[in-house]
């Protein structure tokens, strides 16, 4: 008797049979719609079924052309594997947004997307949607306390045409730096809402743009020019966008404030003996010219996987004054 053949792990099997879908497939989807870039474990935290037969529910979505894999090891010296990471392709998305009407098909380019992807950027995709994941999970275990709000659901808030837009959370600010107006440009990783269940309805709502740093960008420009991407720059850019309240002609009027989260991955000193913190610390400073303290808040990546509740979790402002979200 022949051998079995073992398809490899991240190269689609053409003989893969015809799916027959399911509701499973319908929270896969929908949770690769809503974070870019899953692993394997996360996946299967988000449904409550088998985990095994979720894995193996993923490799026939890969096969189908539902899903793309991503081979993120490396070292092949070292023994064992890394997770899998998935995310939606075109024919996964246009599937969802038929299958589910609060969906919409709008102009991502999935497949595009996916193949620009690098071994160098992925990591940060899987670090913004495991911020994301606690904060959700957090507010799925205590509804009592907080509501979470995802992208996906406030971008259909979102005036139409801008809505319509390849990247609808991407906007450009004035700003007047050294007697020179600019227009610099704001990106955050994700936007995202938490509703304080403590708090009266309709004063209740607040707003985050978050980035996620992994320490491979400037903190602050070498000399005064702003044509380098920096996290001064981006800091200033925020800042403007609070003063001219840009925010709202983007988003509408319905988002009043807003917050920036910073979550550094570093800890490493810096040349002048500071941590990374510390320097985005005084380089918010700078960049806000001590004013709005509490428009940026900061903690690190280690600290915040350490935190029992991210709902708790202590931040700090420009000053370093400790914080909380809710």
């Amino acid at each position: 008797m022949p051998a079995t053949r073992r398809a490899s792990r991240f190269t689609r099997d053409a003989t893969a049979r015809t799916l027959g879908f399911t509701e499973r497939d319908r929270v896969l989807l929908y949770a690769l719609y809503r974070y870019p870039l899953l692993t394997t474990h996360q996946l299967v935290t988000l449904h409550p079924g088998s985990a095994q037969k979720t894995r193996w529910r993923l490799r026939e979505l890969f096969d189908a052309g539902y899903v793309h894999r991503y081979n993120t090891k490396t070292d092949l010296t070292i023994p064992g594997s890394e997770p899998i990471v998935y995310a939606l392709t075109d024919r996964g998305a246009t599937w969802l947004a038929a299958h589910c009407p609060d969906i919409e098909r709008l102009r991502v380019r999935y497949n595009e997307n996916n193949a620009r992807r690098t071994l160098a950027s992925i990591p940060h995709g899987l670090m913004v949607a495991d911020i994301l994941l606690r904060f959700e999970l957090a507010c799925t275990c205590q509804p009592e306390a907080a509501t979470f709000l995802t992208q996906a659901a406030l971008l259909v808030q979102l005036p139409e045409a801008r809505r319509r837009r390849r990247t609808p959370t991407q906007w450009n600010c004035p700003v007047v730096h050294q007697g020179q107006t600019l227009t610099l440009g704001n990106h955050p990783d994700q936007v995202f809402g938490l509703i304080n269940r403590a708090r009266p309805e309709g004063r209740n709502t607040l707003y985050f743009f978050l980035e996620a740093d992994r320490g491979t960008e400037t903190v602050q420009p070498v000399s005064g020019h702003l044509g380098k991407a920096t996290l001064y720059r981006k800091l200033l850019a925020y800042y403007h966008t609070h003063l001219h309240k840009a925010h709202q002609a983007v988003f509408g009027d319905w988002m009043r404030n807003f917050r920036v989260l910073f979550v550094v991955d570093s800890t490493g000193r810096g040349r002048g003996g500071q941590t990374r913190l510390e320097n985005l610390l005084e380089t918010a400073r700078a960049a806000t010219e001590n004013h709005l303290p509490d428009l940026f808040l900061f903690t690190t990546y280690d600290a915040f996987r350490a935190s029992e509740n991210p709902l708790t979790h202590a931040w700090v402002n420009a000053l370093g004054e400790p914080r909380l979200l809710l």
